[in-house]
């Protein structure tokens, strides 16, 4: 059974869903997949005034999370809850004195008696669900939702961010931040209760995943960052259109320059670089030769 990738903006792992469940996330990211897949339907020059809207049914959802056994009425509340809790997360950009804030969908509807979930994108979210080429965090969904706890599952998406350097360096603040820890752990808790739980859970999809406390030198020597390391991650990346080829041509171009330097994430925050280009340039140039020995091979008599 061929596995189903799921390209996530690397911009959505910065964000804090407020008071989502494990179950929360897997019915954001079902739906996101469902909001990728109309890419087919939309030209890309045209999503920054398309009206991206779809209905996903219920079997749907149910089918690929895991919640076959609930009923549409369990259901349609399920995802009123998911909807209510989409209210308090908006992207929000600053930038030198400029800034852009949205939330992501406009309308999130279900129907009990139509067994279906009508999704209405805002349109200055849909550059952040399609076409987003090469700055995208590739996500295996049947891994996804296997993943029990919250907290695992986001470790997960952090961890698959960072897979072509197997390592991942974050300070403290912004990992509580993005887990969604709450504030009354002490850093003794967070350890105990969440990340030593995520990590084991992530073992089996992450090879010799372990990690180090960072600490500072101050009195009491606290914790002040985090660095995890895991075997890399060999990327199958799929090229879905001739688009994803051009923009990865481009980008190729662009960074003509670039080295092959070990890089790190940066300690302030969970910006990723691009993928490496190399890698990129190599799958590109094995893609193009497949194509051509495949006309070749049609033209022979």
């Amino acid at each position: 059974m061929p596995k189903e990738i799921l390209k996530i903006h690397n911009k959505l792992n910065l964000l804090t869903f407020k008071q989502f469940t494990a179950r929360d996330y897997d019915i954001f990211f079902l739906v996101c997949d469902k909001v990728q897949g109309m890419e087919k339907l939309v030209e890309e020059k045209d999503i920054a005034t398309a009206d991206i809207s779809m209905d996903i049914p219920y079997s749907e959802i149910t089918k690929n999370s895991g919640m076959w056994k609930m009923s549409a009425k369990e259901l349609t509340k399920e995802l009123h809850d998911v909807q209510q809790k989409l209210r308090m997360i908006d992207y929000d950009e600053f930038k030198d004195d400029e800034f852009d804030s949205f939330v992501f969908f406009q309308r999130f509807a279900g129907s009990t008696s139509k067994r279906i979930l009508h999704v209405e994108v805002y349109r200055e979210a849909v550059k952040y669900l399609m076409y987003i080429h090469n700055k995208f965090t590739p996500i295996e969904l049947n891994e996804f939702v296997s993943i029990e706890s919250k907290y695992a599952k986001t470790l997960y998406r952090l961890l698959m961010m960072f897979g072509d350097t197997g390592e991942l360096h974050v300070k403290i603040e912004k990992f509580r931040e993005v887990l969604g820890v709450p504030q009354a752990y002490t850093t003794k808790m967070m350890n105990r209760d969440i990340i030593d739980p995520a990590v084991k859970a992530l073992q089996k999809f992450f090879p010799n995943l372990t990690y180090d406390l960072i600490r500072s030198n101050r009195r009491g020597r606290p914790v002040v960052g985090y660095d995890f390391y895991f075997d890399k991650i060999e990327r199958q990346i799929t090229f879905n259109s001739q688009k994803d080829i051009d923009e990865i041509a481009k980008s190729i171009k662009k960074n003509s320059n670039y080295t092959n330097q070990k890089k790190r994430s940066n300690f302030d925050s969970f910006e990723q670089n691009d993928y490496d280009y190399n890698l990129l340039e190599e799958l590109l140039i094995r893609q193009t030769e497949d194509a051509s020995n495949s006309d070749n091979s049609s033209k022979e008599p």
